[in-house]
């Protein structure tokens, strides 16, 4: 059975929810399985600090949008959105695009851990998009 809609006064709640910084990790996770991805789960996935397990289900959550946020984060911690490179492929070009800041810079990704990308563009290890406009030399 389908679950009823929410109005938009429980979803005020859930997204005040999500944005408190004392909320617990069990309570992340039961937001983040919602799937509201452009509401409540984009709120908790763009939060400053995540408990680890909360971090270990946006980066391995089936859903590919909840990952491309985490990707997109600034505030992410950029150790672990490198982690993004361990998943499916697709998840790499989130990366080489980077996140999305205003008037700030985010933190680059580790040293090293940009191995889905070929070092010198034009060869055919790593992926292809390397060297091109969508991956900018300071990813690789």
């Amino acid at each position: 059975m389908a679950r009823p809609a929410m109005t938009e006064r429980q979803r005020g709640t859930l997204v005040g929810l999500a944005r408190n910084p004392a909320a617990p990790g069990d309570v992340l996770l039961r937001l983040l399985a919602l799937g509201d991805v452009h509401g409540i789960t984009g709120v908790v996935v763009r939060r400053e600090e995540l408990p680890q397990d909360v971090v270990d289900a946006i980066v391995t959550h089936p859903d590919r949008r909840v990952r491309e946020l985490y990707g997109l984060s600034a505030t992410a911690d950029p150790e672990q959105r490198a982690r993004l490179l361990d998943g499916p492929p697709g998840d790499a070009m989130v990366l080489a695009h980077g996140p999305l800041t205003y008037r700030t810079a985010a933190p680059p990704l580790p040293t090293g851990r940009t191995n889905g990308c070929s070092a010198t563009p034009g060869t055919t290890s790593g992926t292809s998009w390397c060297g091109t406009a969508v991956c900018p030399r300071t990813f690789w």
